[in-house]
């Protein structure tokens, strides 16, 4: 479990850094609705560096079967201006969390062009978080009990229908549905000003996020920075939410469309890993 602040090297070749934090950092602002949270792990940086470097687009289409270049651009462009923000931005340039051994000096250089990519995007002044940090919370059972915590609060979950589930965790939550056929650029409006009207209702909302990462960091920097939407959580936990679904099971069409990229939760191995 870890204890203390720490800032970890993103690699070893590279002078860029990421922070880490215990639980209770993260817990506090949640608790005070002022969390606004993204994250974009190496799938993100390895399509962003394929679109800089002008690669075939033979290549760049296995990531832009799930969000196009468009999205993925005008990421580019939050993650740039991240300082004038609110939002803690969260970077793995990593594909496992058993590489994130958090406060351990053996941290593994996985990807040295992702890490790259980062340094290269990040503004120079600003040390990002680790987008790993909700998954090795799950390991070390601090997310499950801060769920019980929270279970009374008003919750909106946004993401695929498995993560109707949650509502065995959270009996009065709300769940705005997405799939991946419906994230794109011409619908991506239309589901903001849906979000803004289901969580600007007055209540302290926390809102979990698992629609694909580009897309949530989207929707969160429109909530949060343009829409400056008040008395809210913004998080994208991602695939750290599927540890609360063990039926987890994507329909037909999301299935096709990920192809290669996700995998139903039996196949995810990160959640077989063991921290103490």
């Amino acid at each position: 479990m870890l204890m203390a602040h720490h800032y970890i090297k993103i690699s070893p070749k590279l002078d860029i850094y990421m922070q880490v934090h215990p639980f209770s950092y993260y817990k506090n602002m949640i608790i005070k609705n002022n969390l606004h949270f993204i994250k974009l792990n190496h799938v993100y940086f390895e399509l962003l560096y394929w679109l800089k470097n002008k690669h075939t687009k033979m290549e760049a289409s296995e990531m832009l079967r799930v969000h196009d270049e468009t999205l993925n651009l005008d990421v580019e462009n939050i993650i740039k201006n991240i300082e004038k923000t609110s939002i803690i931005l969260g970077v793995s340039n990593v594909l496992h969390v058993y590489d994130l051994k958090l406060g351990n000096k053996t941290f593994r250089d996985l990807d040295y062009q992702n890490a790259e990519v980062i340094k290269d995007t990040v503004p120079p002044n600003y040390v990002p978080h680790s987008a790993l940090i909700w998954k090795y919370f799950c390991l070390t059972n601090e997310l499950s009990e801060f769920f019980k915590e929270i279970k009374d609060y008003s919750i909106v979950v946004v993401g695929m229908d498995h993560l109707k589930e949650l509502n065995s965790i959270f009996p009065n939550m709300k769940h705005y549905a997405l799939t991946f056929e419906s994230c794109t650029v011409e619908n991506r409006e239309k589901h903001l000003y849906e979000l803004y009207n289901l969580i600007n209702d007055g209540k302290k909302n926390i809102v979990l996020f698992q629609a694909g990462e580009p897309y949530s960091t989207w929707l969160i920097y429109k909530l949060s920075f343009e829409l400056k939407i008040k008395n809210c959580s913004l998080i994208d936990m991602g695939r750290a939410l599927d540890y609360f679904c063990p039926n987890r099971k994507m329909i037909e069409s999301d299935k096709k469309k990920s192809e290669g990229l996700l995998h139903d939760f039996s196949n995810q191995r990160w959640m077989n890993l063991k921290f103490k």
